[in-house]
């Protein structure tokens, strides 16, 4: 199970709700360098909330999202079965379709 851009749509969905200004976002340095800066201006246009980039590798993205220290989280990899953060991760995330 990959969970790909975890809690994106949650994230989306936090700031209609609370207005929030910033989210922090975690993760996959691929994710990160191939898309995220262009998708992160677009947000920022559209809703004035801006991404700000904290990278640090798969793991650090399921696992900080996973323990709510980060808004968002990438991975592109797989949830490793055993560690409870991960697990939580994948049962409480929705998923963004690809």
């Amino acid at each position: 199970m990959s969970l790909g851009s975890v809690s994106a749509m949650a994230a989306a969905e936090a700031a209609e709700n609370v207005k929030v200004k910033k989210f922090t976002w975690a993760g996959c340095g691929i994710s990160k360098n191939a898309f995220m800066p262009e998708m992160a201006t677009s947000y920022q246009q559209k809703t004035g909330v801006v991404i700000d980039f904290k990278g640090g590798g798969a793991t650090k993205g399921i696992r900080q999202v996973s323990s709510r220290e980060v808004d968002i989280g990438a991975t592109c990899r797989q949830i490793i079965d055993g560690y409870s953060l991960e697990l939580l991760a994948a049962a409480n995330t929705p998923r963004v379709a690809r």
